[in-house]
Protein backbone atom coordinates (compact mmCIF):
# COMPACT_ATOMS: atom_id res chain seq x y z
CA UNK A 1 0.00 0.00 0.00
CA UNK A 2 2.76 2.56 0.73
CA UNK A 3 4.31 1.92 -2.71
CA UNK A 4 0.93 2.22 -4.46
CA UNK A 5 0.18 5.42 -2.53
CA UNK A 6 3.58 6.89 -3.45
CA UNK A 7 3.01 5.94 -7.10
CA UNK A 8 -0.36 7.73 -7.10
CA UNK A 9 1.09 10.89 -5.54
CA UNK A 10 3.93 10.98 -8.10
CA UNK A 11 1.63 10.35 -11.06
CA UNK A 12 -1.08 12.78 -9.92
CA UNK A 13 0.93 15.82 -11.02
CA UNK A 14 1.91 14.24 -14.34
CA UNK A 15 -1.55 13.53 -15.79
CA UNK A 16 -3.57 16.17 -17.66
CA UNK A 17 -7.10 15.66 -18.93
CA UNK A 18 -8.48 17.99 -21.61
CA UNK A 19 -11.94 18.11 -23.18
CA UNK A 20 -11.40 18.89 -26.86
CA UNK A 21 -13.66 21.37 -28.69
CA UNK A 22 -17.05 19.93 -29.63
CA UNK A 23 -19.21 20.77 -32.62
CA UNK A 24 -21.46 23.65 -31.49
CA UNK A 25 -24.67 22.53 -33.23
CA UNK A 26 -26.12 19.12 -34.01
CA UNK A 27 -29.46 17.68 -35.05
CA UNK A 28 -31.73 15.63 -32.85
CA UNK A 29 -30.72 11.91 -32.78
CA UNK A 30 -27.38 12.70 -34.45
CA UNK A 31 -24.19 11.26 -32.94
CA UNK A 32 -22.03 13.90 -31.27
CA UNK A 33 -18.38 12.85 -30.89
CA UNK A 34 -16.80 14.11 -27.66
CA UNK A 35 -13.02 13.75 -27.54
CA UNK A 36 -11.15 13.62 -24.25
CA UNK A 37 -7.35 13.79 -24.36
CA UNK A 38 -5.33 12.25 -21.53
CA UNK A 39 -1.64 13.26 -21.42
CA UNK A 40 0.96 11.48 -19.33
CA UNK A 41 4.05 13.64 -18.75
CA UNK A 42 5.79 10.92 -16.75
CA UNK A 43 8.80 9.30 -18.44
CA UNK A 44 8.67 6.02 -16.52
CA UNK A 45 5.17 4.92 -15.57
CA UNK A 46 1.98 4.20 -17.45
CA UNK A 47 -1.24 5.45 -15.87
CA UNK A 48 -4.67 3.81 -15.51
CA UNK A 49 -7.60 6.21 -15.38
CA UNK A 50 -11.38 6.52 -15.44
CA UNK A 51 -13.14 9.64 -16.77
CA UNK A 52 -16.75 10.64 -16.11
CA UNK A 53 -18.68 13.15 -18.23
CA UNK A 54 -22.05 14.63 -17.38
CA UNK A 55 -24.46 15.71 -20.11
CA UNK A 56 -27.22 18.08 -18.99
CA UNK A 57 -30.13 19.18 -21.15
CA UNK A 58 -30.80 22.76 -20.04
CA UNK A 59 -34.41 22.66 -21.24
CA UNK A 60 -35.51 19.49 -19.42
CA UNK A 61 -32.89 19.45 -16.65
CA UNK A 62 -32.14 15.79 -17.42
CA UNK A 63 -28.57 14.77 -16.54
CA UNK A 64 -26.85 11.68 -17.99
CA UNK A 65 -23.42 10.35 -17.05
CA UNK A 66 -20.98 8.66 -19.40
CA UNK A 67 -17.74 7.03 -18.33
CA UNK A 68 -14.69 5.67 -20.08
CA UNK A 69 -11.58 3.91 -18.79
CA UNK A 70 -8.14 3.41 -20.25
CA UNK A 71 -4.40 3.36 -19.84
CA UNK A 72 -1.96 5.93 -21.19
CA UNK A 73 1.69 5.00 -21.67
CA UNK A 74 4.58 7.01 -20.28
CA UNK A 75 5.29 10.22 -22.20
CA UNK A 76 2.30 9.78 -24.52
CA UNK A 77 -1.28 10.92 -24.90
CA UNK A 78 -4.44 9.00 -25.57
CA UNK A 79 -7.67 10.22 -27.18
CA UNK A 80 -10.94 8.76 -26.01
CA UNK A 81 -14.05 9.34 -28.12
CA UNK A 82 -17.47 9.19 -26.47
CA UNK A 83 -20.47 9.25 -28.81
CA UNK A 84 -23.45 11.11 -27.40
CA UNK A 85 -26.96 11.28 -28.81
CA UNK A 86 -29.86 13.50 -27.75
CA UNK A 87 -33.46 12.63 -28.51
CA UNK A 88 -34.64 16.08 -27.40
CA UNK A 89 -33.96 19.57 -28.67
CA UNK A 90 -32.37 22.26 -26.57
CA UNK A 91 -28.94 23.17 -25.28
CA UNK A 92 -26.67 20.40 -23.95
CA UNK A 93 -23.97 21.23 -21.41
CA UNK A 94 -21.15 18.68 -21.45
CA UNK A 95 -18.84 18.75 -18.43
CA UNK A 96 -15.74 16.80 -17.55
CA UNK A 97 -16.86 15.93 -14.02
CA UNK A 98 -14.34 13.49 -12.59
CA UNK A 99 -11.14 11.73 -13.47
CA UNK A 100 -9.67 9.05 -11.25
CA UNK A 101 -6.13 7.77 -11.38
CA UNK A 102 -5.62 4.14 -10.29
CA UNK A 103 -2.53 2.31 -9.09
CA UNK A 104 -1.18 -0.57 -11.20
CA UNK A 105 -3.32 -3.17 -9.39
CA UNK A 106 -6.50 -1.09 -9.45
CA UNK A 107 -6.87 -1.12 -5.65
CA UNK A 108 -6.18 2.51 -4.76
CA UNK A 109 -7.37 5.58 -6.61
CA UNK A 110 -7.10 9.34 -6.38
CA UNK A 111 -9.18 12.04 -8.00
CA UNK A 112 -7.48 14.22 -10.59
CA UNK A 113 -10.48 16.46 -11.16
CA UNK A 114 -13.24 16.75 -8.62
CA UNK A 115 -14.96 20.14 -8.77
CA UNK A 116 -14.70 22.12 -5.52
CA UNK A 117 -12.25 19.78 -3.79
CA UNK A 118 -9.53 20.26 -6.41
CA UNK A 119 -6.53 22.54 -5.95
CA UNK A 120 -6.68 26.10 -7.34
CA UNK A 121 -4.76 25.23 -10.49
CA UNK A 122 -7.06 22.28 -11.15
CA UNK A 123 -10.18 24.41 -10.55
CA UNK A 124 -8.97 26.92 -13.11
CA UNK A 125 -8.53 24.07 -15.61
CA UNK A 126 -11.99 22.69 -14.73
CA UNK A 127 -13.64 25.96 -15.73
CA UNK A 128 -12.51 25.29 -19.31
CA UNK A 129 -13.74 21.68 -19.17
CA UNK A 130 -17.31 22.66 -20.07
CA UNK A 131 -18.78 22.77 -23.57
CA UNK A 132 -22.25 23.42 -24.91
CA UNK A 133 -24.01 21.97 -27.95
CA UNK A 134 -27.25 23.27 -29.43
CA UNK A 135 -29.58 20.47 -30.52
CA UNK A 136 -31.85 21.42 -33.42
CA UNK A 137 -35.02 19.63 -34.50
CA UNK A 138 -34.91 17.39 -37.55
CA UNK A 139 -34.21 19.48 -40.62
CA UNK A 140 -36.19 18.82 -43.79
CA UNK A 141 -35.66 20.22 -47.25
CA UNK A 142 -38.62 22.14 -48.62
CA UNK A 143 -38.81 22.46 -52.40
CA UNK A 144 -39.35 26.10 -53.26
CA UNK A 145 -39.82 27.48 -56.73
CA UNK A 146 -38.95 31.15 -57.11
CA UNK A 147 -40.78 32.46 -60.15
CA UNK A 148 -40.15 35.65 -62.05
CA UNK A 149 -43.30 37.17 -60.50
CA UNK A 150 -41.95 36.48 -56.99
CA UNK A 151 -38.51 37.91 -57.75
CA UNK A 152 -39.87 41.12 -59.23
CA UNK A 153 -42.48 41.75 -56.51
CA UNK A 154 -41.81 45.16 -54.91
CA UNK A 155 -41.52 44.49 -51.18
CA UNK A 156 -41.25 48.11 -50.06
CA UNK A 157 -42.32 51.22 -51.88
CA UNK A 158 -39.73 53.77 -52.83
CA UNK A 159 -41.99 56.66 -51.80
CA UNK A 160 -43.96 57.44 -48.66
CA UNK A 161 -47.71 57.75 -48.96
CA UNK A 162 -49.23 60.84 -47.44
CA UNK A 163 -52.67 59.23 -47.19
CA UNK A 164 -52.00 55.72 -45.80
CA UNK A 165 -49.95 54.44 -42.87
CA UNK A 166 -47.20 51.92 -43.38
CA UNK A 167 -46.45 48.69 -41.47
CA UNK A 168 -43.23 50.00 -39.90
CA UNK A 169 -43.83 50.30 -36.11
CA UNK A 170 -41.25 53.09 -35.82
CA UNK A 171 -43.13 55.24 -38.33
CA UNK A 172 -45.54 57.85 -36.99
CA UNK A 173 -48.65 58.57 -39.08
Amino acid sequence: FPLAFGYLMLQKGKIRVVLEDIIPIAEKNQEIPVRVIVRNASHRFAARYRIELSVENEFTGEVLRHGVSGTVKAGQEEKQVILLRSSRCGNLIIRLEKCWLYDSLGILRTALLNGRKAAFRRRREMAVQRQSVGILPDCHLIPVEVTRRTREFPADADEYSERESGDDPSETY
